[in-house]
C-alpha cells in the first residue's frame, strides 16, 4: 500500500520536477523495504532458516539509502530561513533522538553476548539509519512549519517513529527474537501510516492553488 500510495503522489508531479524525483526515491525505498519483508517471510516461514542477517537486510539497507536521498531532495525544495527558536527546538529533538537511539538501541546490541559481530553490526546499523531518517524528517518539518504541506510529512515522520521504536526494541532482544511477536504490528503500522502520508500529500498538493 505504501508503494502504491507513493506512486499515486509521484504521478502528481512526474519525473521532471524535484518533488517528483524526491517522491520517486521514497517510493523505490519503500519498494525495497517491501522486498525485505517478503525475503524475511520466505526465509522464516518457507525455508525455515534464520533470516537475520540475510538478503532481507540488503534490501532494507538499500531502501534506507533511497529513502534518505528522497528526503534530501524534499529538503532542497522546501528549505527556507528558519527562526532561531525553531533551530533550537530541532537541535533538542535531534539530541533526544540520539540519546534514545544510543542507550536503548545501539548499546544493547553491542552488549548482547548472543549476537555475532555481523549480527551486532546489522542491528546497530538499523538504529543508526533510523536516527538519520528521523533527523531528516525533523529538518523538513521545521522548514515547513506554518505551511499546509507540513501535515503529510508529520504523518510520514510518525510512520518512521513506529519503525524506529520497533527496531530499538528488536535491538534490545535481537538474540532472543521470535517471529510472530507484536513487533510486526509496529512495522506494519509504519507502512500503513506511510501510505496515509503519501495519499494525504497528494490530496493536499492537489488542493493548493497553483
Amino acid at each position: 500500500t505504501a508503494v502504491i500510495a507513493g506512486y499515486y503522489a509521484f504521478k502528481l508531479h512526474g519525473i521532471k520536477t524535484l518533488y517528483g524525483e524526491a517522491l520517486l526515491f521514497l517510493v523505490f525505498g519503500n519498494l525495497l523495504w517491501m522486498f525485505g519483508e517478503l525475503s524475511w517471510a520466505v526465509l522464516e516461514t518457507i525455508l525455515q532458516i534464520e533470516p537475520f542477517p540475510s538478503v532481507a537486510d540488503v534490501f532494507w539497507y538499500s531502501g534506507y539509502v533511497l529513502f534518505g536521498i528522497g528526503l534530501y531532495y524534499i529538503w532542497k525544495v522546501t528549505r527556507t530561513s528558519v527562526p532561531g527558536h525553531r533551530i533550537i527546538a530541532a537541535v533538542l529533538a535531534v539530541l533526544a533522538a540520539l540519546v534514545i537511539s544510543f542507550f536503548y538501541g545501539i548499546f544493547p546490541s553491542i552488549a548482547d553476548p548472543g549476537l555475532t559481530l555481523l549480527e551486532k553490526t546489522a542491528a546497530v546499523g538499523y538504529v543508526a539509519l533510523d536516527f538519520i531518517i528521523i533527523v531528516g524528517g525533523i529538518i523538513i518539518i521545521v522548514s515547513l512549519l506554518g505551511r499546509e504541506l507540513i501535515k503529510p510529512w508529520v504523518i510520514i515522520l510518525i510512520a518512521v517513529f513506529f519503525t524506529t521504536f520497533a527496531d530499538i526494541m528488536y535491538a534490545q532482544i535481537a538474540s532472543l527474537y521470535i517471529g510472530g511477536t507484536f513487533f510486526g504490528i509496529l512495522w506494519d503500522m509504519e507502512y500503513i501510516l506511510m501510505a496515509l502520508g503519501f495519499f494525504y500529500y497528494r490530496q493536499t498538493v492537489s488542493g493548493m492553488p497553483n
